[in-house]
């Protein structure tokens, strides 16, 4: 399995039910767009959550690739830890109307904590 599907796989981990998470490689980054129906709102009951984008720097992927299994195994570990923080304080309703996208909110794991 690729790196990108294991990434993906933890994500979507740690997200709700019914969770996407679609893939962009634009100018060197690998980003997790991930939203949801949020199901909160009877006039609007395909509401999707706020945009979470989950950014990955190219090498930072590329290191992962690499990586044996254990090692990629403990960076997993880190990043599941890493989201189901980040989803404890995350509020994923918005009032943004039908005719504008729902709000991007960015996150960028290991930026502080380099890889194992």
């Amino acid at each position: 399995m690729a790196v990108e599907d294991t990434i993906k796989g933890v994500i979507l981990t740690a997200m709700p039910p019914g969770a996407d998470a679609i893939i962009s490689t634009a100018d060197g980054v690998v980003t997790y767009f991930v939203s949801w129906p949020l199901l909160n709102d009877p006039a609007r009951p395909n509401k999707p959550s706020k945009t979470i984008a989950i950014k990955f720097s190219v090498e930072t992927m590329q290191d992962l690739a690499h990586m044996g299994s254990q090692q990629l195994g403990a960076n997993v570990g880190r990043l599941l830890s890493y989201l189901n923080e980040r989803m404890t304080g995350f509020d994923p309703d918005h009032q943004s109307p039908r005719e504008v996208p729902p709000p991007v909110e960015v996150w960028v794991p290991f930026l502080n904590q380099p890889l194992l």
